[in-house]
């Protein structure tokens, strides 16, 4: 079986996490975005440091799971694709990866509309694709 990465927006935590598990019980292997509840603006203000650190700890994290992905699955719940996913997107795109969409992204310069780019909205058909 292939392995899937899902990255998205943190507005989508709950539906991510459901997403994830769909996928499991479909026997998918799964790596699904850390999605802590993090004030960003807070931890900065209290130790820049701090923040810093753990900032590029989870980027390389998230790099590091595309890089050992066969399909990037992109949740964009209405088409939004947030920087942070933008960013993780072109680095998958740079990678060669597979990369699947829940809808088609709102912004058209984010779709690429070739073979290895689809919308792929129900787990079980992502389950399917992988299969083949």
């Amino acid at each position: 079986m292939k392995r899937v990465v899902i990255r998205g927006s943190r507005r989508f935590k709950d539906e991510i996490i459901d997403f994830a598990a769909k996928l499991r019980d479909e026997k998918v292997i799964v790596c699904e975005p850390l999605l802590a509840d993090i004030d960003w603006g807070k931890e900065y203000r209290e130790n820049p440091e701090r923040a810093l650190l753990m900032a590029t700890g989870l980027n390389k994290r998230h790099l590091a799971s595309i890089e050992m992905a066969d399909v990037v699955f992109i949740f964009n719940k209405g088409g939004y694709i947030g920087v942070s996913t933008a960013f993780e997107l072109g680095f998958a795109r740079r990678a060669h990866k597979s990369i699947w969409f829940l809808e088609v992204p709102s912004v058209n310069e984010l779709w690429e509309r070739d073979e290895a780019e689809k919308v792929v909205d129900r787990p079980s058909d992502v389950a399917h694709f992988l299969r083949d």
